[in-house]
């Protein structure tokens, strides 16, 4: 698809990638709770971490799709601290959530949020736009149908 991978670890991917590179989509799954064996105590800022440093990168406009644990979703305290201090440079669109029995084939149960939206551009403000719906949904199925409904 034209690009190469980077050995960065993308909690500071926008520290080491080159100035030229400003990607218009950002797709990601970063750890839900860890910081690549760094740290003693599991929390779910370090994946926050990666998803700031990757909306940074983001160009205005740029779309994304951030898949984080339920812990990171804008129904839970910690997502929602989160996705509101976000919002003055982002617009979250969907928020959906799966049921870990959904992966159980791949070896987890850990149940996920898929966050799907957009950098707002330099004419926009986020500052007055709070989001406040999670949906869930039982299958991965049900998933990509409420993406497709709007």
């Amino acid at each position: 698809i034209g690009f190469e991978p980077t050995p960065h670890d993308a909690e500071f991917i926008d520290d080491f990638l080159p100035e030229r590179i400003v990607p218009n989509v950002v797709l990601m799954n970063p750890p839900f709770s860890s910081s690549g064996g760094r740290v003693e105590r599991t929390r779910n800022k370090f994946g926050f971490r990666h998803v700031e440093s990757a909306f940074r990168r983001l160009a205005p406009g740029g779309r994304f799709a951030v898949i984080l644990g339920e812990s990171g979703s804008p129904g839970s305290v910690s997502g929602k601290q989160f996705w509101d201090s976000m919002s003055p440079v982002v617009r979250v669109t969907r928020s959906i959530g799966l049921p870990g029995r959904e992966y159980y084939r791949n070896g987890t149960t850990v149940g996920i949020t898929m966050i799907l939206g957009r950098k707002l551009s330099f004419r926009e403000t986020g500052s007055e736009y709070l989001f406040n719906h999670h949906q869930k949904v039982v299958s991965v199925e049900d998933a990509f149908k409420t993406i497709e409904s709007k």
